[in-house]
């Protein structure tokens, strides 16, 4: 996901395009970009924050909802290569229209060490967000400090759970990939070794399985938890 296939998908130019990743790093376009984004999340977390108004005036810059479904979607997904790395926020540098309106918005991607690949579907996302000290963790820990933040962001993961990240849609949605994969991995295991087996391949793939089971009842669990501490 980069300057060429935004500018592809939204109609604009890829130099008008700046991609900033990790830790609020340039990674494509302009160095004053760069700048700005990472005075927008200071001035965000030190500012003073009165529910609705800041969270209007910061929608000015970010796309919260945007921001906030793709934290939801990476926590519910159980990427564990996240949020210090494998992340990018993106703008486009001139006010368009959609999502080429000038704010800055999330590129989602890079999440294959998630889906039980690293951690098992109780492991507890809300807490490993909380402790790092990444630009998404900051914005959004800031914005799980007012309660306007705290709604939004529980009702997100809620409709997320309710729809197609929750265990029945997660199930059905691997069992089709597994069925549609499963006549070629054998032969794929021969030619090259990775995995190293057809039946190596299939117990990755009852990993999967149980995280897709499970994962939806931790969740419910852990937000909960996590917002009703942040909530006293």
């Amino acid at each position: 996901m980069d300057q060429s296939e935004l500018a592809r998908r939204y109609g604009v130019k890829p130099k008008d395009i700046t991609i900033v990743e990790d830790l609020g790093v340039l990674y494509k376009g302009a160095e004053e970009d760069a700048a700005e984004f990472n005075r927008l999340i200071d001035e965000a977390v030190r500012g003073k924050h009165d529910d609705e108004r800041w969270i209007e005036e910061l929608d000015r810059e970010f796309d919260v909802q945007e921001f906030i479904t793709y934290m939801a979607s990476q926590m519910i997904l159980g990427n564990m290569d996240w949020p210090h790395q494998n992340i990018r926020f993106w703008r486009h540098r001139k006010y368009g229209s959609g999502r080429a309106d000038g704010r800055w918005h999330m590129a989602m991607g890079d999440s294959d060490l998630g889906f039980g690949s690293l951690a098992g579907p109780e492991d507890d996302l809300f807490r490993r967000v909380a402790l790092r000290n990444a630009p998404a963790s900051r914005l959004l820990m800031t914005l799980l400090g007012t309660d306007m933040g705290r709604e939004r962001f529980a009702r997100t993961v809620l409709d997320l759970l309710d729809g197609d990240l929750g265990s029945e849609p997660c199930e059905r949605g691997l069992e089709r990939m597994h069925d549609l994969l499963a006549p070629e991995m054998r032969r794929h295991c021969d030619r090259w070794r990775k995995p190293s087996a057809h039946a190596d391949w299939e117990r990755e793939v009852d990993v999967m399985r149980r995280f897709a089971r499970e994962r939806e009842r931790h969740v419910r669990e852990q937000i909960a938890r996590f917002l009703n501490s942040k909530a006293a």
